[in-house]
């Protein structure tokens, strides 16, 4: 066998009686005296026997010890795999909402380009509203300089008696007057 026996130390010997106890051999007490001698001066003493031992028992309780370490690992191994797949889950459900913010971001935004759309053309309507509003104060400042030259003018002043006996004629008598008057011919009122 070799040092190693299934994970076993092999038994170290090194008293001389241990020595000359080995099965098959027979010595005489000189001969052990010499033995000794020899297996101190080889082996060194006994206490560093034992220290070559306490590797080996060092690695036999490691030995003993690595299944218990093996499944502590695969357990690690486990619980860090399950992390990954929820932390994989969390990153998936972020990414979708990431997403979600992105597409409600997008619309926002066109919404906003539209709403803008339509503040520009309501601008572009007031402006035009403005513009046809100046025009109509316009006519209606020139139709009020208009009325106020006619109503201060001469023709005007001196036409003002006609006008207030007119006022107290019947409206047929009015009617014909004007036909008459006008410079078309009859007109149908």
């Amino acid at each position: 066998m070799g040092f190693l026996d299934f994970g076993r130390a092999a038994p170290v010997r090194t008293s001389v009686e241990g020595l000359i106890s080995l099965p098959g051999h027979s010595t005489s007490p000189r001969q052990a005296q010499s033995i000794g001698d020899a297996a101190h001066s080889f082996a060194g003493p006994p206490d560093d026997a034992r220290a070559r031992n306490i590797p080996l028992e060092c690695a036999q309780a490691k030995l003993e010890q690595a299944p218990a370490e093996a499944r502590t690992w695969e357990s690690r191994a486990r619980e860090s795999e399950r992390a990954r797949e929820q932390i994989a889950l969390r990153m998936d459900v972020a990414r979708r909402a990431v997403y979600d913010a992105n597409l409600r971001l997008e619309r926002a935004k066109a919404r906003a380009e539209q709403a803008e759309a339509r503040a520009r053309q309501a601008e572009v309507r007031a402006e035009q509203a403005e513009v046809r509003a100046e025009h109509a104060e316009a006519r209606a400042r020139q139709a009020e300089a208009a009325t106020d030259a006619l109503l201060s003018s001469t023709t005007w002043r001196m036409t003002w008696p006609l006008r207030t006996v007119g006022q107290h004629v019947s409206p047929r008598l009015r009617r014909a007057v004007r036909r008459a008057s006008s410079p078309f011919g009859s007109r149908c009122d």
